[in-house]
């Protein structure tokens, strides 16, 4: 009979456990929820400071979530809190609001062990009752003592002490706990809440940043950023040279997720434009032709011409000839030797006067006397306008003496007709005669002789291959 007894009380203890179902497994999505009840003045400086007001609404995200509820020794009716009311007392209180099912409600007091005792004292006097009518009368006795032992003990811990810490175990999906805040005779304040996760739990993820222009071509190495799902990351928008920020897809700042991300940054291409100079010069740097400039956009091909000049042969090209254009200006030379070749200039005296005598007139009698020569200055008699040629290397400069130089700078008459206009304009030179006594003399002063020519434009300047020829002519105009 002892043994019966022994193994109904027994059975009893693991029914009673089963009958709460204590449950052992654990998901592995799933969070560790500690709710504790504590007094405001057992709270050190620092935790008073982050009480946050209020209903306390918590989502579940977390390997594990801590709340403590904070009270104060209350007269009377608990005060109730406002659950729209979330002001912290300190330090910023992150919100949640989803309500994607209720969870269990805590807040009452922890008596399981009270509630076991009492079934199983129930259970082992119904079975001593089965076995032993005779002690009926004792079954009851015990059995009344159990229960109001059990129900006794509840009551007192409830109207003398804050709830127990309760340790739950919940789905990690986000649903919202919200613990039960009322405790008889105590004043609700507040709460504080702090969370943790595993090591071993904490997922990443990756965010693959992109630099593309409008066509997809990558204008920059990709860049990945990776960290903890939820927390936050920032891309840059780069300057790419050449180009202008157009948009960006996806999300230039978020928090990282499971799942990869993408932000593509797009740019369209600028137009830049770019010059090149091409300069001819010799050897010595003097310019043979003007420079030339060429424009076009930056990246775009451009060429240049090698010119040809006359008494010159090609040397070499300083720079690029065919390239592309930049940003920075470019300079193109082409350099040219002197070619020693000579050259010559003829000036040519064209006579145009038919009668190359002149009048002289003395006291009354006029005497005809033949033009020797002329000359450019009037107090030279030997400043003799003749033929005229020059030599020289080709390329280089012609030197042309004054006197003729000055065919190409014309003056106006000093005669003028009716209207006032100048009878002629041209070079003066002066006409030289030998008189009876065959001293040389100069034409009278009422003959103006002067020279010009056909074109004052092609004054040469440089000697050439060819041989270059001025024609100049002599004419004359005799006053009445």
């Amino acid at each position: 009979m002892k043994k019966k007894f022994l193994v109904l009380w027994v059975l009893s203890i693991i029914g009673s456990l089963s009958f709460f179902g204590i449950n052992v497994h654990a998901e592995e999505s799933s969070s560790k929820v500690v709710t504790q009840h504590v007094m405001y003045d057992d709270l050190s400086s620092a935790e008073k400071n982050v009480v946050i007001q209020g209903q306390p609404n918590i989502k579940i995200l977390h390997d594990q979530e801590k709340i403590k509820l904070v009270y104060k020794q209350g007269i009377g009716e608990p005060k109730i809190p406002d659950s729209n009311n979330k002001e912290k007392l300190s330090v910023n209180y992150p919100t949640t609001s989803n309500s994607q099912g209720s969870l269990p409600k805590t807040g009452e007091n922890d008596h399981t062990i009270y509630w076991i005792m009492g079934i199983s004292l129930t259970v082992l006097t119904i079975s001593l009752f089965i076995w032993k009518r005779k002690s009926l009368k004792t079954m009851l006795v015990l059995f009344i003592f159990a229960t109001g032992f059990s129900y006794s003990t509840i009551a007192n811990a409830a109207a003398n002490s804050l709830p127990k810490e309760t340790v739950q175990t919940l789905a990690k999906n986000g649903t919202v706990y919200s613990p039960i805040v009322t405790v008889d005779n105590y004043e609700y304040v507040g709460y504080i809440y702090t969370y943790s996760d595993n090591e071993v739990n904490k997922q990443t993820g990756n965010v693959t940043v992109k630099y593309q222009d409008a066509d997809g071509k990558s204008l920059a190495d990709d860049v990945t950023l990776t960290g903890a799902v939820g927390d936050a990351y920032s891309t840059e928008q780069k300057t790419i040279e050449g180009y202008a920020f157009k948009e960006v897809q996806g999300n230039p700042m978020g928090t990282y997720k499971k799942e990869d991300q993408i932000i593509t940054f797009i740019y369209e291409k600028v137009m830049q434009t770019g010059n090149v100079t091409v300069k001819y010069q010799d050897a010595d740097g003097k310019s043979l032709a003007d420079d030339v400039t060429l424009t076009g956009a930056v990246g775009d091909a451009y060429s240049t011409e090698q010119k040809t000049f006359e008494g010159y042969a090609f040397k070499e090209v300083q720079g690029n000839p065919m390239g592309t254009y930049k940003k920075e200006d470019q300079t193109i030379v082409y350099v040219y030797n002197l070619i020693e070749k000579d050259g010559s200039v003829q000036f040519i005296l064209n006579d145009q006067i038919d009668d190359k005598e002149i009048i002289v007139w003395k006291n009354g009698n006029s005497t005809l006397f033949p033009i020797l020569y002329y000359v450019w200055d009037q107090n030279d008699l030997n400043s003799k306008v003749t033929d005229l040629t020059l030599n020289g290397k080709v390329g280089t400069s012609v030197e042309i003496p004054s006197s003729y130089r000055n065919l190409f700078d014309p003056q106006n008459s000093d005669l003028t007709d009716a209207d006032g206009d100048p009878l002629y304009k041209g070079t003066p030179v002066y006409a030289v005669y030998k008189d009876a006594s065959g001293e040389l003399q100069l034409a009278p002063d009422y003959y103006h002789f002067y020279a010009r020519l056909d074109n004052y434009d092609n004054k040469p300047s440089l000697y050439l291959d060819e041989t270059q020829v001025i024609n100049f002519y002599i004419n004359v105009l005799v006053e009445p």
